[in-house]
């Protein structure tokens, strides 16, 4: 890994089997990590490199999704049992996204900020996946999170 990677960094665990991080090379490495036998050791399992701007966030849905967001306005869901391309791109963003977070009591809703000081919620599942825009805020958004539990 190039230092530029580690200094820009998103990073997430997911059942401590895979590590997901992303910076300014506008790609995210997949690892395999924690395992009892190979304890220690990390390998690359791929890359993902649809996104063109630096990767600002991730977040693993589930043990085989991933959800990632960039400077170049977009959030990529991927198929990480796939090959490295994304599965579906999310675009309503005007400016970068800046965070985002996945719901943990439902995988398909997805929370994310951005410079163009919105917060939106997604639903994966559905054709028009924008279901609310909260759009009060004056300056950059740059954390969401759902409430656990609910």
């Amino acid at each position: 890994m190039s230092t530029s990677i580690l200094t820009t960094c998103a990073l997430e665990q997911v059942n401590t089997k895979f590590l997901a991080c992303g910076g300014l090379e506008a790609r995210i490495c997949i690892y395999s990590i924690n395992r009892k036998e190979e304890l220690g050791k990390i390998s690359k399992v791929k890359d993902l490199t649809d996104h063109t701007g630096m990767i600002t966030c991730c977040s693993f849905l589930d043990e085989r999704y991933l959800i990632s967001g960039s400077n170049d306005a977009s959030l990529l869901l991927w198929d990480i049992s796939k090959a490295g391309r994304s599965v579906r791109q999310f675009t309503d963003h005007e400016t970068e996204v800046a965070c985002l977070d996945a719901c943990e009591e439902d995988g398909n809703f997805i929370a994310s900020g951005s410079g163009d000081t919105t917060v939106r919620v997604w639903d994966i599942r559905v054709k028009e996946p924008c279901t609310r825009i909260f759009d009060e805020s004056k300056h950059l958004i740059n954390t969401v999170k759902f409430m656990p539990g609910r």
